[in-house]
């Protein structure tokens, strides 16, 4: 680097540390966008895993209903001769399944009835 002598070869240091830094954070959002971008994957599945681990927010009847339902369909129908800790544990995980769907269904509706622009 050369030394700095007069008031315009500092300006003009100026000018070109501010393009290289102007520079340097465009390649650094450009980075985090692509990070972003290659971590969306892994992102829907640790939603779609939390959606299972939570607790449903839905109502008492709204889950008194699917947990009736779901029981009385699949360890009488479908799990009839399946033996007993299935007819335990696949209930169990059908039914975080549809409260999950069913919530992200409802939460979609809200947000397009809520996004809907009048025309």
């Amino acid at each position: 680097m050369n030394r700095i002598t007069t008031h315009t070869e500092l300006e003009i240091e100026k000018k070109r540390l501010g393009i290289l830094l102007a520079n340097k954070k465009q390649i650094v959002m450009e980075d985090f966008e692509k990070l972003r971008t290659n971590l969306d994957p892994v992102n829907k599945i640790v939603t779609t895993v939390s959606n299972f681990t939570r607790p449903a927010t839905s109502n008492q009847l709204f889950n008194k209903g699917i947990n009736a339902g779901v029981s009385l369909l699949m360890r009488n129908t479908f799990l009839g001769k399946a033996g007993l800790i299935t007819k335990l544990i696949l209930p169990i995980i059908i039914k975080k399944f549809v409260k999950s769907k069913i919530n992200q269904k409802k939460e979609d509706t809200k947000r397009n009835i809520l996004h809907v622009s009048p025309n």
